[in-house]
């Protein structure tokens, strides 16, 4: 909806007064026309959620990360106010310790 991306912007502002940062474009959902445009460019993503049973969907993560859709993706962060504070949880930890050192994990090693 317009007033969410609206109370978006104004949150993302650089200064508090509604100046965009310069290289963050946010995007509705429901422009799937700008996200595959989007997609087939970007080589980050970030998604941020305070909704993680959604954003982990197996077909939403499908769809952002599909190989024919993305082309130059090296990056992929995932945030949630829901992992805070000391000990992140079971799956940033085990990630961090089987796959990717560079996962963050509010660990001191």
């Amino acid at each position: 909806p317009t007033a969410d991306m609206e109370k978006m912007a104004q949150l993302s502002a650089i200064d508090g007064f509604g100046t965009p940062l310069p290289n963050l474009e946010l995007v509705p959902a429901s422009d799937t026309e700008r996200v595959e445009e989007l997609l087939a460019e970007t080589d980050a993503l970030m998604i941020g959620t305070d909704d993680v049973g959604s954003v982990v969907d197996p077909s939403i993560l499908n769809y952002l990360l599909d190989p024919e859709r993305v082309k130059n993706m090296k990056r992929v962060v995932a945030m949630s106010r829901n992992l805070n504070g000391s000990g992140m949880g079971m799956f940033v930890s085990a990630s961090r310790k089987a796959a990717n050192a560079q996962v963050w994990d509010n660990s001191s090693g």
